[in-house]
């Protein structure tokens, strides 16, 4: 049988992106179309969490070495690899580096094999050189939100040869609760500053708030960015309202058994790929406020049905305090069965049956 490859640079193996591709590989490897996981050496700082490898077939990723040596030993060991493995027909790549790279090797072995892009980030977030290597690399892409649809088109890529499959989260069918006075906000994620995730914004707009609020904050970042945004919330008088859950592993578990009621998630960042944090707080009957951002979170939030977006443009900070307002104001409104059902398309067994008739076709 044809089977795919996996190959890119090892994820931290602490966020949604590992997240996915573990539910994939799993899903492939149970219809024996997975040949497994060809991971890029390179150092992850001694902060890599492997667990979720286990189970999954990897392929050696060779020593750490110098960036430019680097590329060519991967170019290297990935025609080895596919000269040894002669079912593997499809190579699914997570970067646009990794593109070009697994493009370059295939033109020393001597069958057709296609090279798809699954990149799980903005294409904004990418130099010009590295989008380049996305449009002239690949057959098709794996795009996980229609914003990212449309950078790639603009860029040059046929619109017929950019499938948008989003992420996908699985059906909960317990409901995590709101606290009756109380408005418990949750933030889950990386916690930077003012980098991409921007909870300085986050920190503005509950400074304002004029109602009985409390944000737990789930999650882990760099001590500059752990220390800025204490820093800040100390300086505007906020500190003493939020709660900080540090880094967990399985971090909803933590939420229901813990902390145990959220009013909202809300999500402040300037750039997402897909915003996978909403829609695994709907899956649970939470409603959602988030930036709208480029791409990812305008695919999953319907206004007053699951949550709000807030414009995160001049006067952000405002923007987001209102739509946090105006869903303190309008809970009883957001039925949590009725969040659960408006990301039905996200659910594990639709993205699943999406990905087969792309890549098992």
């Amino acid at each position: 049988m044809n089977q795919i490859l996996i190959t890119g640079d090892q994820p931290l193996g602490r966020g949604g992106m590992s997240t996915i591709i573990r539910t994939v590989s799993l899903h492939l490897k149970e219809k024996n179309a997975l040949a497994g996981l060809f991971f890029d050496a390179r150092s992850l700082d001694g902060i890599v969490d492997t667990t979720w490898l286990e189970d999954l077939p990897l392929f050696p990723t060779g020593d750490k070495t110098a960036k430019i040596i680097r590329k060519q030993a991967y170019i290297f060991r990935l025609i080895k690899l596919l000269k040894q493995n002669p079912d593997i027909r499809k190579i699914v790549c997570l970067t646009p580096n990794h593109c070009r790279l697994a493009y370059l090797a295939t033109k020393f072995v001597s069958r057709k094999i296609e090279i798809i892009s699954w990149i799980h980030f903005s294409v904004d977030t990418y130099k010009q050189r590295e989008k380049r290597n996305l449009i002239r690399s690949c057959n098709y892409h794996l795009v996980i939100s229609s914003g990212i649809r449309e950078q790639l088109v603009e860029l040059g890529a046929q619109a017929e040869s950019c499938f948008v499959v989003y992420n996908s989260v699985s059906r909960k069918t317990e409901t995590i609760e709101r606290p009756k006075i109380e408005f418990s906000i949750l933030y889950l994620g990386r916690i930077e500053f003012f980098r991409l995730k921007n909870l300085k914004e986050l920190f503005s707009s509950v400074e304002g708030l004029s109602i009985p609020w409390h944000l737990h904050i789930v999650g882990s970042g760099s001590n500059e960015d752990l220390a800025q945004c204490r820093n800040y919330a100390q300086k505007i008088g906020i500190d003493g309202s939020i709660t900080w859950h540090g880094w967990q592993s399985r971090p909803w578990d933590y939420i229901r058994d813990v902390i145990q009621k959220i009013s909202c998630c809300v999500l402040s960042s300037k750039r997402e790929g897909f915003a996978i944090v909403l829609t695994e707080a709907m899956s649970y009957g939470i409603p959602c406020v988030s930036s709208d951002c480029p791409t990812g979170p305008r695919d999953i939030i319907q206004n007053g049905v699951n949550g709000y977006l807030y414009q995160n443009t001049a006067h952000a900070d405002e923007n987001l305090r209102q739509a946090l307002l105006k869903l303190y104001k309008s809970q009883a409104a957001f039925n949590p069965e009725k969040i659960k059902a408006s990301i039905t398309k996200f659910y594990s067994e639709n993205y699943l049956a999406r990905l087969d008739k792309i890549l098992l076709s």
